[in-house]
């Protein structure tokens, strides 16, 4: 019903409310009815006339060139004109529903859009806010174990690491690796012969889809009298590794050593000081700790597993320090041989 329709509607219901029933001398002229009776009539009286304008001829012949579904059905004579007619009057309603809604889209369909992309936007925003909250929550559980390791140890824990430190240590390979390096958790052991560091390190590599964050904890040792040629020693994997890519050189091999050639890439810009540094006594400790990476210059060298944290536990800790001074041993029994 249109607006102005309604308003002629209400306009005549208030009219026969306000009026008592026509009378010729007197007399009323039909019998008398409530007020109710009166608004019911002329609703369905306006409510018909309405109806009655709109051309339900014209919406059958357009309802018969838009859904061929319906021609065929009128000219098989499955249906009749007047069924369709009727079923038109008795689903108008729901026709201007749809009709409506697909009038808001068409009116406002930058606003459309964006309701359609907020439909996965928003859900992935808030995945990675998750991941992020819980990812940050598990560093800050692993310092306050490792702090608390530490202190237990009678070390020092230097939770953001330490830039003085970290720049006096030699250019390693696996520091010119990725960006982003971060250096953090440290833990330090410092006397005046030797120092010996525990922490965490990781670097970004890769873009995109590829990109991916290395974790790992290391070791570092450093000594004054300590003399080793600078060398990488990583174990032997299927893949192309970045830090054994930085040196360019061939992989060292021992032919009177198959099972560690085989077990090991040992690289090196000094191949012939490294072949006679590593004799058959580190051939064969190196050998024993297969899973191990090694990297050595002058007056330090570096230990750690590839992509591996160690556990933040007393116990865990020092096997890991053990093992790194398990290293600086065989280095030093290597030196006295010779």
């Amino acid at each position: 019903m249109t607006k102005k329709s309604m308003e002629m509607l209400v306009a005549i219901v208030m009219t026969l409310g306000a009026h008592p029933p026509l009378q010729i001398g007197g007399e009323p002229l039909a019998e008398p009815v409530s007020r109710a009776e009166n608004s019911a009539t002329v609703i369905r009286s306006v409510l018909w006339i309405e109806q009655e304008k709109t051309d339900w001829e014209g919406a059958y012949q357009k309802l018969l060139r838009e859904n061929e579904s319906v021609r065929k059905k009128v000219e098989s004579g499955e249906t009749t004109r007047d069924e369709v007619i009727q079923w038109l009057k008795e689903n108008r309603g729901a026709g201007d529903h749809v009709q409506h809604e697909k009038n808001w889209i068409d009116r406002n369909v930058g606003l459309f859009i964006i309701l359609i992309q907020l439909g996965w936007i928003i859900p992935t925003v808030l995945i990675i806010a998750i991941v992020h909250f819980v990812v940050k929550r598990r560093e800050e559980r692993r310092t306050e174990a490792l702090a608390t390791a530490a202190d237990e140890m009678g070390l020092i824990f230097k939770p953001e690491g330490d830039d003085a430190f970290h720049q006096s240590l030699p250019k390693f390979p696996l520091f010119q690796v990725g960006r982003k390096q971060l250096l953090k958790n440290l833990i330090l052991a410092d006397t005046p012969e030797l120092k010996m560091g525990l922490f965490d390190y990781c670097f970004t590599v890769g873009h995109g889809k590829h990109k991916k964050v290395r974790k790992l904890s290391v070791v570092v040792v450093q000594l004054a009298d300590l003399h080793a040629p600078s060398c990488h020693l990583r174990p032997q994997i299927a893949f192309w590794d970045p830090i054994g890519a930085l040196f360019g050189k061939q992989d060292v091999n021992f032919a009177d050593h198959p099972e560690f050639s085989k077990a090991f890439v040992l690289k090196t810009d000094s191949e012939e000081e490294t072949r006679a540094f590593f004799d058959q006594g580190l051939l064969d400790f190196f050998i024993k700790h297969a899973d191990i990476s090694f990297e050595t210059r002058q007056g330090a060298f570096l230990y750690f597993r590839q992509w591996k944290r160690v556990g933040p536990e007393v116990d865990s800790l020092r096997d890991f320090l053990g093992e790194g001074y398990a290293v600086l041993q065989a280095l030093q029994d290597r030196r006295s041989r010779s």
